[in-house]
């Protein structure tokens, strides 16, 4: 077992050698590993079987659009139940805070139309 001083000068010849830097810093584009200059995208599901119905589900699952520096200007997730719509805010090059329109979870739910009052 390594005694107490042995241990702080290990430790700190370890700190000694690990490299002090920064990496830089990436763009929204780069770490959804894309390449070249892409500035939009756009995901598409196309089903390989038909449903009890018949039908072959196709639909569009959101788009992501980049500025030509990389980074993110608008996320579109679209779901069966809501199309969640966010743009980023910068809070320098590490922080990024996504804020979302809450009326778009509403945006797809059908109108209930009755007579019958609820109470």
């Amino acid at each position: 077992m390594l005694s107490l001083p042995r241990l702080t000068a290990a430790s700190t010849l370890l700190i000694g050698i690990a490299p002090v830097g920064h990496s830089p810093a990436k763009t929204d584009r780069d770490r959804a590993e894309l390449k070249g200059p892409v500035a939009s995208v756009a995901v598409h599901w196309h089903s390989n079987h038909t449903d009890s119905y018949g039908d072959i589900d196709d639909r569009d699952l959101g788009t992501t659009t980049n500025d030509t520096a990389g980074n993110l200007l608008l996320n579109v997730e679209i779901t069966p139940d809501f199309v969640r719509s966010r743009k980023p805010e910068r809070h320098g090059p590490n922080v990024t805070v996504f804020r979302s329109v809450l009326l778009d979870a509403f945006a797809l739910l059908p109108v209930f139309a009755s007579s019958r009052s609820w109470r």
